[in-house]
């Protein structure tokens, strides 16, 4: 795992924060294994998640609600396309590089990074979303989303590759191991490929192209994916760390322990989102409860095969999903119940704890 440790706080990129000095200090804190560079959509609306980076995608314009439309032709996706693919051979990167105003949190977590406030990170995480929450949120002219054509999903790809391979030199430019992530709050049991005209395996070919190339370069490369439902198609995709909201969507463990299992035996990472973003049942969990959590799911995979060592030695831990539309001090007490678990879990999981537990 390229020295990091089990029981890391793997951090969430989109933080409720206005600037970045605030939300650089909240990584450092709260997550000082895997800080993200912060994401601040309260800052303008192109520092959402699904408008972040975009303007170097061929075609792209931004209509006057700042939202961006895909005005590229379909008599010009094959030209498109093969610009793209050149610049990625080439190592032609800056086409993909962030805008004035559409990720003021990057450069910022690279000084910071590089300074003292990141001294103890053990590994910087990159991110951007995915290709199926992006292919559903940009839209042609007429409204239809890009998922419906397969040129331009190969484009967005194509692109993003371009966009994930510019972060990670960026990051890794700061000396520490660089974690990617892909996330995909879209992606869930109710939506069907063949809606679209797709096959899964068009949906795994995508991931290939994009986790598969940063792997040989290097980098660790994960999925996130709060959706609710089946998550055996991100099992099925290269990716080596799988963060899921654990707390709202903790069954659906159950029904896919042999796909997790699976995963934890051929090297993978779970990051476990058991801390809730807001208060549940008018408070936050206390870290004892959510440590229970994990154990009933750590015995369905242990049944499954791994051993608790396996379990645990793979297991990370972090926030569900919504951190960065939640108010900051909800944020704050989510982060601080976070920090509580992990210290738990430590305490816990310690040689010789282990059997109790399972």
């Amino acid at each position: 795992m390229d020295g990091l440790k089990p029981g890391s706080r793997l951090a969430v990129g989109s933080l409720p924060q206005g600037e970045a000095a605030e939300a650089l200090r909240f990584q450092a804190r709260f997550f000082p294994e895997i800080p993200a560079w912060p994401q601040l959509p309260k800052r303008s609306r192109r520092e959402s998640m699904v408008r972040q980076g975009l303007s170097g995608i061929p075609g792209m314009v931004w209509g006057e609600e700042g939202n961006p439309i895909w005005t590229l032709r379909e008599a010009d996706t094959e030209e498109a396309l093969e610009l793209l693919v050149s610049e990625n051979r080439s190592g032609k990167l800056g086409r993909a590089a962030f805008l004035e105003g559409e990720a003021d949190g990057f450069e910022a977590f690279r000084q910071a990074m590089g300074g003292t406030l990141g001294a103890g990170a053990m590994a910087l995480k990159g991110q951007c979303a995915g290709p199926i929450t992006l292919g559903l949120a940009l839209r042609d002219e007429s409204g239809k989303p890009a998922l419906a054509s397969k040129a331009r999903m190969e484009i967005l790809v194509e692109y993003l590759l371009l966009q994930a391979r510019w972060q990670c030199a960026r990051l890794l430019e700061l000396g520490k191991p660089v974690v990617f992530f892909l996330d995909e709050p879209a992606m869930n049991d109710r939506l069907d490929p063949q809606t679209y005209a797709l096959q899964a395996s068009d949906w795994e070919r995508w991931y290939e192209s994009i986790l598969g190339r940063l792997q040989e370069e290097g980098f660790l490369t994960g999925i996130h994916a709060c959706g609710a439902g089946s998550w055996n198609w991100a099992f099925k995709t290269p990716m080596e760390i799988f963060h899921w909201d654990a707390f709202r969507d903790g069954a659906a463990m159950a029904d896919q322990a042999d796909a997790g299992a699976a995963f934890l035996a051929k090297g993978g990472i779970l990051a476990w989102g058991l801390v809730p973003t807001q208060p549940f049942r008018g408070s936050f969990p206390e870290p004892a409860e959510l440590l229970t959590r994990w154990i009933e799911g750590a015995r369905l995979l242990a049944r499954r095969g791994p051993s608790p060592e396996e379990i645990a030695g793979r297991s990370f831990f972090s926030t569900s999903c919504g951190l960065g539309i939640s108010p900051i001090g909800l944020a704050e007490q989510a982060v601080r119940c976070l920090d509580m678990l992990a210290t738990l879990w430590r305490v816990e999981t310690e040689e010789g704890t282990r059997p109790h537990l399972f």
